[in-house]
């Protein structure tokens, strides 16, 4: 029998520019706000995050967008296949159509699962890898 108390309450992702992911996130793929915090001051770690998801935190999986202090991660550094976040979305194409006008960039616009899902592959302003997946009834 499964643990009741285990769960996983987020994942987290880094960035240059915390307020152009934010933006891609909370208006190109409709997350909610939740938290939004700076911590670790004084450390090698301190850095600034802020959490969405679709549903409050502590009750859905959250997305913890971070940007360190300091010197900052390289680009080429922040996407590291096959890690990636899959999210279902309700039209696939609308927002492949609007990835570019936000800062990211379409990789795969679209692979089918026949009377399944369909998705497609997009990288976020900072690169990280997104699979956009559309269910189908």
């Amino acid at each position: 029998m499964r643990d009741q108390r285990f769960r996983i309450d987020h994942t987290a992702i880094e960035t240059l520019d915390l307020e152009r992911s934010v933006r891609f996130y909370h208006e190109l793929l409709m997350m909610d706000i939740n938290v939004r915090m700076e911590v670790d001051q004084g450390t090698p770690f301190h850095h600034e995050a802020v959490q969405l998801g679709y549903g409050p935190s502590g009750s859905v999986v959250q997305l913890e967008i971070v940007r360190f202090f300091g010197d900052p991660p390289k680009a080429e550094d922040l996407c590291r296949l096959p890690r990636h976040i899959a999210i279902d979305v309700p039209n696939l194409q609308q927002i492949v159509d609007q990835v570019e006008s936000f800062g990211g960039s379409v990789e795969v616009e679209r692979m089918d699962a026949p009377g399944k899902l369909i998705q497609g592959i997009i990288l976020d302003p900072d690169g990280n890898c997104l699979t956009l997946r559309q269910l189908l009834s």
